[in-house]
């Protein structure tokens, strides 16, 4: 059913937010995580990737995303 692992309560970080990419952030909210981060470089991809249900958009061109993520990360645990 669910390969990637990803369980109910959990975060997800979807790097690239293409086509491909919107489908995991959708496919992620369905399996209930609950929290999902999108990171991609073009910020109407980042402002697509919220309206298809990313709760958090960086974008690493001027975001710290591996400092940001893990406390995110950090704090939801």
């Amino acid at each position: 059913m669910n390969g990637s692992g990803l369980k109910k309560g959990d975060t997800a970080v979807v790097f690239g937010v293409g086509g491909v990419g919107i489908h995991a952030v959708m496919w992620a909210k369905s399996f209930g995580v609950v929290r999902v981060i999108a990171v991609d470089l073009v910020d109407s991809k980042l402002i697509t990737a919220r309206k298809y249900g990313a709760d958090l958009t960086f974008n690493p061109s001027r975001d710290d995303v591996l400092g940001t993520v893990t406390r995110e990360i950090e704090s939801s645990g």
